[in-house]
């Protein structure tokens, strides 16, 4: 399923058997607010459905930091790390597409300016 922020419905999409390899070699780390609730529980099993790794620490062997909403500070740590932040919409992109979307297209507004 893929969570839509604006009307918030989910759209049903499952992984086949050569899906589940779309994350394979990516690494995730959450930090995904809403209305000062954290949402990323369903982001964390789509990763695991379709073959990404998920860590509770954002440490430099995480390839990929989803965020929206979060704090600077993960944002900084983030770029410290030379980790790759995209926002909950590259992730959704990819697996609408079943493949990895551009990263650049999809990163958190004025991330350069940190």
């Amino acid at each position: 399923m893929i969570f839509n922020h604006r009307n918030e419905r989910r759209v049903k999409i499952d992984p086949t058997d050569k899906d589940k390899f779309l994350f394979k070699n990516l690494v995730f780390y959450f930090e995904i607010l809403h209305d000062g609730k954290t949402i990323d529980g369903y982001f964390k099993n789509r990763a695991l459905e379709f073959g990404g790794r998920v860590l509770n620490k954002l440490v430099k062997t995480v390839t990929h930091l989803v965020w929206s909403g979060g704090t600077q500070k993960t944002l900084i740590k983030a770029q410290e790390l030379d980790i790759k932040i995209v926002s909950p919409l590259w992730f959704e992109k990819c697996i609408q597409d079943l493949e990895l979307a551009d990263e650049a297209s999809y990163g958190p507004p004025n991330l350069k300016e940190l």
